[in-house]
């Protein structure tokens, strides 16, 4: 038995290969014994996976450490070798039942790859889908149209805020602005809403993937993750990105009234250190030689997470205070309100325990995400008031037959 949280896990014989939430490399258990078996390059991580029916080859996902989609990759059990193929998959790749073919979802359809020829085709055009199937026969191949419709609702009311279902963050200024990424064909892009209402892209597929944005005090400026580090981006001036890290590993940025940008650098063995910088990312400097994830900000003060609670901390002084109570268990996301009197926690594996805190108060429990439902980018404002980003999963089940005289 392998008691680990992993992403996914396969079987070949009596060999099971797995990936771990942490470390996002791929480890292999065989006779009770548990060991890495293959590990990603820097900033990228393995999700989904799946053995070839003889357990020669191993079919994954290889995305970023920062979530992008995944790319369909094969890796031979003997040597290692990896080839990656040219597409972004959104399903687990399978392998036919003979093991000729490799089986996955992009945007345009279920694609079949054959291993012996390295020829692509789309097996089933105009379908999204983020699982399928095939029968051990191979007279079958099954395909789900369930995934996660994500969308910005009032938490207590359920009223939506965006009519977009899929919203992946969202944020809100002082001045009342609502920033928030949402997916358009596999990539995450960065939208507005401005105060007359006009909803504005800052932000296109050239760029990349971006995620987690922040606005500055005065609501002029976002800064957000993509790949390469943090970027800022002007809310006024379309088009005005600037640079200000260059490590991919760099999440989770937020404002001081000082303007100052605070931000958490994750490291290889899953920890988190504190860091802090400048609009322009000169005099980039570690906050604290600790383990710290920055969370949010109330004024010039930093909210971080320790391993043993919160800490507000002055980023000038470097002094650390001790913060707000913390619910028991993992804290998976907590954000502040402007003031930082109220502050919001995810807790769990998946953030599914929603909690909120008002001051030096006990933690409120305010909801048990359920079943086929998640919650995401907590927005709290100073009057305990929260939205949230809640995602649900519907859609149907498809069984589609071969072409006469063939299998999958």
């Amino acid at each position: 038995m392998i008691d680990t949280a992993a992403w996914d896990a396969t079987m070949a014989g009596n060999v099971i290969y797995y990936t771990p939430t942490v470390a996002g490399g791929i480890r292999l258990f065989h006779d009770g014994v548990d060991r890495p078996f293959m590990t990603p390059k820097a900033n990228e991580k393995f999700f989904l996976i799946a053995a070839s029916p003889t357990g020669d080859r191993i079919a994954l996902t290889v995305s970023t450490t920062n979530g992008n989609d995944g790319q369909p990759c094969l890796v031979s059990t003997t040597s290692l070798d990896v080839k990656c193929l040219p597409y972004e998959s959104l399903s687990r790749p399978i392998f036919s039942p003979d093991g000729h073919a490799l089986y996955f979802g992009t945007y345009d359809g279920i694609v079949r790859h054959e291993l012996d020829t390295g020829k692509s085709v789309v097996a089933v055009k105009g379908v999204y889908t983020e699982s399928l199937a095939i029968s051990p026969r191979g007279d079958a191949l099954v395909y789900s149209t369930c995934f996660s419709h994500t969308q910005l609702q009032d938490f207590t009311t359920g009223a939506p805020i965006l009519e977009n279902d899929q919203v992946l963050y969202a944020t809100e200024s002082a001045s009342g602005l609502l920033a928030w990424v949402e997916m358009q064909r596999g990539t995450r892009v960065l939208m507005v809403r401005s105060a007359d209402g006009r909803i504005v892209q800052l932000t296109t597929a050239a760029l990349g993937n971006v995620w987690a944005p922040t606005f500055s005090p005065d609501s002029k400026n976002l800064v957000f993750g993509t790949d390469d580090g943090l970027r800022i981006a002007s809310v006024e001036d379309l088009g005005m990105i600037g640079k200000i890290t260059s490590n991919g590993r760099d999440h989770g940025a937020v404002w001081t009234t000082g303007n100052l940008i605070a931000f958490s650098r994750d490291d290889e063995n899953g920890g988190s250190q504190a860091f802090v910088t400048t609009r322009d990312g000169s005099n980039t400097r570690a906050l604290v030689d600790a383990t710290r994830t920055v969370y949010g900000a109330r004024g010039n003060d930093l909210l971080l997470g320790g391993p043993d609670g919160m800490l507000w901390l002055d980023p000038v002084t470097g002094v650390e205070r001790p913060g707000p109570k913390r619910p028991p268990g993992k804290v998976y996301s907590a954000s502040v309100s402007l003031s930082g009197r109220w502050v919001a926690y995810q807790i769990g594996e998946i953030g599914q325990e929603i909690w909120r805190v008002d001051g030096d108060g006990e933690p409120e429990h305010l909801r048990t995400m359920q079943a086929g439902e998640n919650a995401d980018s907590l927005i709290i404002r100073d009057d305990g008031h929260m939205l949230g980003i809640i995602g649900k999963y519907w859609g149907d089940l498809v069984r589609v037959p071969p072409r006469s005289g063939s299998r999958f």
